[in-house]
């Protein structure tokens, strides 16, 4: 039996997204081992989809059905088919204002349905995340042709997000992860789906690496000469304690400088989560990478609209943190959607030596 359809994001407690996102990873790598997709573990990325894997020319989920037939399926996602990856999907996330989307529906190629998501139930969400996840998982092996409709009540823009992950060879990925042989699970997971608890840990965890880099690269002598605190505006060369920065000059449809502060020789940084401060969102992704020479991760932002008014933050955490060594340049570039204020908040710890630090703690 084939137990198909979707699950509605209210019923889905706090830890299952995790489990869903995890499972799906696990598939995705296996399956491009056996498809020859990457030659080992040692050099799979797993990242999370951006709209560009399904097609579209900018990084932005939003499709022109404005010419489109209403009470019909149209074409929304189709790509050309790629021996370079594998797609696993696991859900979507409706991003429309006013929905015009009622159906999503995933083949392959022309002939075969797969599966399909019903998007009318969302109407009376009131409280929670606007996301169906599939009861199971979407997987398109390398060279299979994707195609992807949308069974639209008007016609206008159709702004529906795949949740989805892709696995790739690093040497063919647009992002690197760390140093160190892989696999690398990159990416993010909507706030949503962490306790505070689980946040706090993941802060911990952060401090612990940090104060070890610390030591390990001599920014400290001691693990106790060590002061581990917040990111703040300026650290990232801004001028004041405001997360804002004007882009009203910015390219639209490109990644532009946000953040680029001077490297150091006297701090360490570890990112775990960015959260959305736009009243209206121009912030699609953020680019985190080591001057002009290495991309570490990419980061999705548009979970920030899917979640409606609630206890629900709009918050994304990294599945893994990204670290900066000392003296290494932190460059975070926004593709924005207009130009506009950005306005990301980054979520993130920072280690210095306490003799230098200007917080020192309690004696």
């Amino acid at each position: 039996m084939a137990s198909l359809g979707s699950v509605s994001g209210l019923q889905l407690e706090l830890p299952g997204l995790k489990s869903v996102i995890d499972r799906i990873d696990r598939e995705v790598l296996s399956t491009a081992l056996d498809s020859k997709v990457v030659a080992s573990e040692e050099e799979a990325i797993v990242r999370d989809a951006l709209p560009s894997d399904f097609g579209l020319s900018n990084e932005v989920w939003s499709v022109d059905l404005s010419g489109g037939t209403a009470n019909s399926f149209n074409n929304l996602y189709t790509p050309s088919a790629s021996d370079r990856k594998v797609v696993g999907i696991f859900g979507v996330a409706l991003l429309e204002s006013t929905r015009i989307s009622d159906i999503i529906r995933f083949q392959l190629g022309d002939n075969l349905v797969i599966d399909e998501v019903t998007l009318q139930d969302i109407d009376t969400y009131n409280e929670g995340v606007k996301v169906k996840l599939l009861k199971e998982p979407i997987i398109y092996d390398k060279g299979e042709t994707i195609k992807i409709r949308d069974y639209i009540n008007t016609a206008g823009t159709a702004q529906v997000m795949l949740l989805a992950r892709v696995c790739e060879a690093r040497g063919v990925s647009v992002v690197h992860g760390g140093d160190a042989p892989g696999p690398y699970f990159l990416g993010t997971v909507p706030g949503y789906a962490y306790t505070p608890a689980e946040l706090a840990s993941i802060r911990s965890f952060a401090d612990s690496i940090l104060v070890k880099k610390a030591v390990e690269q001599k920014i400290a002598p001691l693990a106790g000469d060590v002061v581990v605190r917040d990111v703040k505006p300026s650290d990232l060369g801004l001028s004041t304690e405001q997360w804002s920065v004007d882009l009203s000059t910015g390219t639209a449809n490109s990644y532009n400088t946000l953040y680029n502060p001077s490297a150091t020789d006297q701090k360490v940084f570890a990112f775990y989560g960015a959260a959305v401060a736009e009243s209206t969102r121009i912030s699609e992704l953020l680019k985190f990478k080591i001057g002009d020479t290495k991309t570490k991760d990419i980061i999705s932002l548009a979970h920030a609209d899917s979640q409606v008014i609630g206890d629900r933050a709009k918050i994304v955490v990294f599945k893994n943190l990204i670290v900066y060594n000392k003296n290494e340049e932190i460059k975070i570039e926004d593709y924005i959607n207009a130009a506009g204020t950005a306005q990301v908040v980054l979520l993130g710890r920072v280690a210095e030596f306490r003799g230098t630090s200007e917080i020192r703690g309690k004696e």
